[in-house]
């Protein structure tokens, strides 16, 4: 019964190193609004998209496997990703928002950050 329990201690504590490690592989970002509401100034900063619809989707690629949907009301996003290559995407939801793409290289033990830009092209 000893045996047994150093075994499976053993193994438990082998196991975990490669468990936390996989949440160190993946990508992480924000969503920032580049609608200008009033005026827009060439030095205008963007802010991060803290309103209600955004959905960032991660894919594959080349072959476009959707991995993750994601939905933040801060503008913030984090997913544990394998090493490879993906498409990060921002949208929110109304035909007057346009969202941002780009695409994504993970490499093992590192975490990608992403900064997308979505923007209300309604506004004049």
């Amino acid at each position: 019964m000893r045996k047994l329990f150093a075994v499976t201690a053993v193994l438990v504590a082998l196991a975990l190193p490669g468990v936390a490690a996989a949440f160190d592989t993946g990508i992480k970002g924000r969503v920032f609004d580049t609608s200008c509401y009033g005026p827009c100034s060439t030095n205008q900063k963007p802010t991060p998209y803290t309103g209600d619809g955004l959905t960032v989707t991660v894919k594959t690629w080349p072959d476009r496997a959707v991995v993750a949907v994601l939905h933040s009301k801060e503008g913030r996003f984090r997913v544990a990703e394998p090493p490879g290559a993906y498409v990060v995407r921002a949208r929110v939801r109304g035909e007057c928002w346009h969202g941002e793409r780009k695409r994504v290289e993970v490499v093992d033990g590192a975490i990608a950050h992403v900064r997308l830009h979505v923007q209300n092209v309604c506004i004049v």
